[in-house]
């Protein structure tokens, strides 16, 4: 389980695109939230509980690297990602 001081690391941030999963066992389903600082938000559940789970840093376009992740057990339900919003240059 991700902590406050995680959490409070995408306050204020803008969202960029949502990414959802769904299909697999272990997580049933994903929600990822796509900031316009190339950072990922996930959020999955296996049964009732909603967990939040972070990733900074991607080095690469954060859409880019969410699309092909699990892809083997897991399909996408949504995609929004608004490419005009992300850093053009991500670290």
């Amino acid at each position: 389980m991700a902590s406050r001081k995680d959490i409070l690391k995408v306050v204020g941030k803008t969202i960029a695109g949502v990414i959802v999963k769904e299909g697999g066992p272990h997580p049933a389903s994903q929600c990822f939230l796509i900031f316009t600082d190339n950072s990922v938000c996930e959020l999955y559940s296996d049964e009732s509980e909603i967990i939040p789970s972070f990733t900074y840093d991607r080095g690469a376009f954060a859409a880019d690297w969410v699309r092909p992740y699990m892809d083997d057990a897991m399909k996408i339900k949504i995609d929004l990602v608004d490419m005009s919003l992300m850093d053009k240059n991500p670290s």
